[in-house]
């Protein structure tokens, strides 16, 4: 967490090692993909970090996409679950409207395999860190089981 000037040194020199590391093992990093933002309640030190002799730019986005999970500037994944409740739901009536023969077993199947990953994607089920957010909050539970 970045608190202080000192804090913004610390991550500069961690970054110039992480270049070096890449240097020793013939790494190329794509410096024009690079971005960082604020996240959480921190006061903004207007301080500008390097990757070798390149500038990486500052996002000031209220949120961010990254490998398709949507976070806010305070850590909530409210738009992620509003925006991946929709599309899940688009895809549950397009299933519906596409398919003639309303077989269970086969409706259960289209559902299973095309709209339940979406549900699924980097959600945390019990203590897995891998995982990216959990929908323990009782405004997301009701949101994911009605789709």
């Amino acid at each position: 967490m970045i608190k202080s000037p000192n804090d913004c040194a610390s991550l500069q020199n961690g970054l110039y090692k992480v270049v070096d590391w890449l240097v020793a093992h013939q790494l190329p990093i794509c410096t024009k993909m690079l971005l960082y933002c604020i996240l959480g309640n921190v006061i903004a030190l207007n301080t500008v970090y390097n990757i070798g002799e390149q500038p990486i730019d500052r996002v000031g986005l209220s949120e961010v996409c990254d490998l398709g999970i949507i976070v806010d500037s305070l850590l909530k994944f409210t738009s992620h679950i509003n925006s991946t409740v929709a599309e899940a739901n688009g895809r549950a009536a397009l299933i519906h409207k596409c398919f003639v023969l309303h077989n269970p077993d086969v409706m259960v199947r289209a559902f299973k395999v095309y709209v339940r990953p979406m549900l699924q994607y980097a959600v945390c089920q019990g203590q897995i860190p891998t995982k990216m957010w959990s929908p323990r909050r009782k405004m997301w539970s009701p949101k994911l089981k009605n789709v």
